[in-house]
Order: structure tokens, then C-alpha cells, then sequence
């Protein structure tokens, strides 16, 4: 009776060994990691050069600048799949196609103020859906982000470190 109990007891061990470790092996390890992120962005765009990904809840943002000068954000999933490209700055460090200019930019910029307090402008972008995003440096060197709706009434703030944006 002692040596079966003995062998139930060791094969009870290893099987409890073997369910661990392949708990742990199915663990978020099999996620791509910010390399895959990075050539990914990089074979979306065609450009050779890309800034350190960043992880923006479930997804990956990679800044990707381009031999002529413009600079692209790469949205990717957590799978890797292509959710936004945004561009930043278009050829030269011109500003993007999406860069709101004159007075339409000063009165999102008067609008967004009271919402961000204090800072520089950093960019005034219109978005897919109408709306615009006014980013402003703080002092405290985050990014306060205003997005006003099509009327340019503020419809929600988010502070954001400033590598993040």
C-alpha cells in the first residue's frame, strides 16, 4: 500500500508540473512584441526608420519617419493588423494633409483652451469623423489633448505623457 501510494502521489506531482508549465506557456508571451511591431509599421509605410513602438492600451503606435522628411503613426492591434495610419507631418516636415490652418485653427485653438489650460500648441488636426483635436504642451510637459466636436464645443480631455501621443 505505501509504495502505490507513493507512485499516485508522484504521478499526481508531475501531472500538476505539466499543467503549471503549460499554463505559463500560454501565457500573453505568444503576443508580438514591439520588434514585430516596428518592422511591421516599417513594411507598411515603405520607410526604414521608425521611433521605439509604444503601447496605447491594446494596440502598438510607431512613429515612422520617411526619406522625405514626413512622419506617419502606425496603428497596429495587438495581432499586429493595420487600425490607422495618421500622418503627422507631410514631406519636408510640412504640415500633414490633416493640419487645420487659419482661422478655422485659431478658433479650435480659443475653443480648446479652457479645456487644456496653459501651454503651447503642439498640433490642430482634423479628424475622419469632422472632429478636431487640439494638442497642446502643458508645463508639466504632458500632452493635454482637447477634441471639440464639429461646432467646436469640447467633447472630451485626455492627458497623456508626451512620447504617448
Amino acid at each position: 500500500m505505501g509504495l502505490q501510494a507513493f507512485v499516485v502521489a508522484g504521478v499526481l506531482a508531475v501531472g500538476l508540473a505539466f499543467l503549471a508549465l503549460l499554463a505559463l506557456g500560454t501565457s500573453e508571451d505568444a503576443e508580438p512584441d514591439a520588434a514585430a511591431a516596428q518592422r511591421v509599421a516599417l513594411t507598411w509605410t515603405g520607410a526604414e526608420l521608425a521611433d521605439p513602438p509604444r503601447r496605447v492600451g491594446d494596440t502598438w503606435e510607431i512613429d515612422v519617419r520617411r526619406p522625405d522628411g514626413s512622419l506617419v503613426e502606425v496603428t497596429l492591434d495587438r495581432s499586429l493588423r493595420l487600425r490607422e495610419l495618421d500622418e503627422e507631418l507631410g514631406r519636408d516636415g510640412t504640415p500633414a494633409h490633416d493640419e487645420v490652418a487659419g482661422e478655422p485653427r485659431r478658433s479650435a485653438i480659443a475653443a480648446a483652451r479652457s479645456a487644456a489650460g496653459p501651454g503651447a500648441v503642439r498640433r490642430v488636426e482634423r479628424e475622419r469623423d469632422g472632429t478636431i483635436e487640439v494638442d497642446f504642451l502643458a508645463p508639466n510637459q504632458t500632452v493635454i489633448e482637447v477634441e471639440l466636436d464639429q461646432r467646436l464645443r469640447v467633447k472630451d480631455v485626455d492627458e497623456e505623457e508626451i512620447g504617448d501621443e
